[in-house]
């Protein structure tokens, strides 16, 4: 009696199986879960494209809106700096500061690369270098440097995807911190005297736990690299200037912060086949 695994291989032969049997090893494993780069259907090979385009303010420019009138012991030299409103390229009409992102999370998520920021805080206006900007955008686990330039004590506050506040008794303190949720981060002074003198002052910072994204630049445009092929959606979020509403403290009635009303949005699907470009168009209607 001839025994089964060969009644087996001798059943294909007759069956005319023409195709070579593969040979596959059983996997060897460390105990632990191995998670891959991508997922199953990933990307991985499939072709890279560039996504280019400018963001354009439509229409008139905007009007600067007054801010409120209690403000208590304001600078009279220093007049209230809005952090959000909109920086237009006189020629091009292109729009800085607005943050592009296409999330393709659903295709798998690469292995992002942190990056190393600095924050400045100046007793009337917040920023992130190099550049002196107020709005920046970065991928999870990117180390944040802050600094206050200040001679007098302040803190720094963070609202948003973190939630903390910092103390910087001397212009020598530094302080560091880990950027470890995605999302939007709103910067602000929360330090007695200066926040009374300064409140409309801050920063935003946008935290991607994918790297498809980019800020535009002094004339509007950016760019997004290895997109893969596909329909995909992209969207733009441009910072509203406008306030929503004002913190003030308990004892003296003084305002302390300024909070402005959350970005605005818009969004626009693309069909991905090779490289392409993009464009957006913000105006006055679209604050609202």
């Amino acid at each position: 009696m001839k025994p089964i695994w060969l009644a087996s291989l001798s059943f294909l032969l007759v069956c005319g199986c023409d195709r070579p049997l593969a040979v596959v090893a059983p996997a060897q494993t460390s105990g632990k879960t191995q998670i891959s780069t991508f997922l199953p259907d990933d990307m991985s090979n499939s072709p890279r494209f560039s996504v280019r385009g400018k963001v354009i303010w439509k229409g008139e420019p905007p009007v600067v809106p007054k801010l409120p009138a209690i403000f208590g012991k304001v600078e009279k030299h220093i007049p209230p700096f809005n952090p959000f409103f909109p920086r237009i390229d006189e020629k091009t009409k292109g729009l800085a500061n607005a943050v592009v992102s296409i999330d393709l999370s659903e295709r798998g998520r690469p292995e992002l690369q942190p990056k190393n920021l600095t924050l400045i805080a100046e007793p009337n206006r917040f920023y992130f270098e190099p550049g002196r900007q107020p709005i920046v955008a970065t991928t999870l686990g990117s180390e944040l440097e802050m600094k206050s330039v200040s001679d007098k004590p302040s803190i720094i506050t963070a609202r948003g995807a973190a939630f903390y506040s910092l103390t910087f008794p001397t212009p020598e303190t530094v302080h560091r911190k880990k950027l470890e949720q995605a999302g939007q981060v709103n910067f602000y002074n929360s330090g007695g005297e200066f926040s009374q003198r300064y409140c409309w002052a801050g920063c935003r910072a946008y935290v991607f736990d994918h790297p498809w994204f980019a800020v535009t630049d002094d004339q509007g445009n950016f760019e997004i690299k290895n997109i893969p092929l596909g329909k995909h959606e992209i969207v733009v979020d441009v910072a509203d200037y406008r306030m929503e509403k004002y913190e003030q403290d308990p004892d003296t009635q003084l305002i302390t912060r300024i909070l402005y009303k959350s970005p605005v949005q818009k969004l626009t699907k693309i069909s991905v086949n090779r490289n392409q470009e993009v464009q957006f168009e913000v105006g006055n209607g679209d604050f609202r």
